[in-house]
């Protein structure tokens, strides 16, 4: 199979996920290598539109990367490398080899000593540059789990609040999705992010000044 039908594969086999929320909000657009990711025009006049189509992407992002390492190649990914045309989020191209390429998802470094998910998540969010801070359960929000283990709550916050803080959003939401499933099993977890959930009260936590809210994450422990 070719490069460019391994891409087509891929990113027609996320359309079709319904966990993707906001999928008839995107489109892409193949051209060899590169794949572009945008937001549907008429959703650029949408804040909350366009900022779950952004985070939603920032997961595809996470998502496609993974598969083309997992094939031996590496990738490239510029965000929104268009000013005129904000609908465009961002391009991710597959190479041979990895010269020059920068990194894109921050490592976890030394993730054999974060011996809890707590530990792990918090690591992950600096990481990202964001801050999460414990908090009690938010109002009109719940958190359906298999188990009757305690459960802990916390704020994902950030000091910025615009696409690229939400396609960075979208990396982080991703990471967790994937790579803390595998590494913690038994927990269990709800990402509210604003996109499935909505709520018109999201500043009624108790937040470090000058903060904004991005996220609730809920967690057995």
């Amino acid at each position: 199979m070719t490069r460019v039908n391994l891409l087509e594969n891929w990113i027609q086999g996320i359309r079709e996920n319904d966990n993707y929320y906001c999928f008839d909000t995107w489109k892409y657009r193949l051209s060899g290598t590169v794949l572009e990711l945008s937001v549907i025009p008429a959703n650029t006049r949408n804040r909350n539109i366009y900022r779950c189509s952004a985070i939603t992407i920032g997961q595809i992002l996470k998502t496609l990367s993974s598969h083309i390492e997992n094939e031996g190649l590496h990738f490239h990914i510029q965000s929104f490398p268009n000013i005129e045309n904000p609908e465009i989020i961002a391009a991710i191209r597959m190479d041979e080899n990895s010269y020059h390429l920068p990194e894109v998802f921050p490592k976890i470094e030394n993730s054999e000593k974060l011996k809890t998910f707590r530990e792990w998540l918090l690591h992950l969010s600096d990481n990202y540059q964001f801050k999460l801070e414990p908090t009690l359960k938010p109002e009109h929000f719940t958190s359906v789990f298999t188990t009757n283990q305690p459960v802990a709550w916390y704020a994902l916050t950030s000091i910025s609040d615009n696409p690229f803080t939400w396609l960075n959003l979208g990396y982080w939401k991703e990471t967790i999705l994937t790579e803390a499933k595998k590494i913690f099993p038994e927990t269990e977890l709800i990402i509210h992010d604003f996109c499935k959930y909505r709520d018109d009260t999201l500043n009624q936590m108790d937040k470090s000044p000058g903060s904004i809210l991005q996220a609730y994450i809920t967690f057995t422990l």
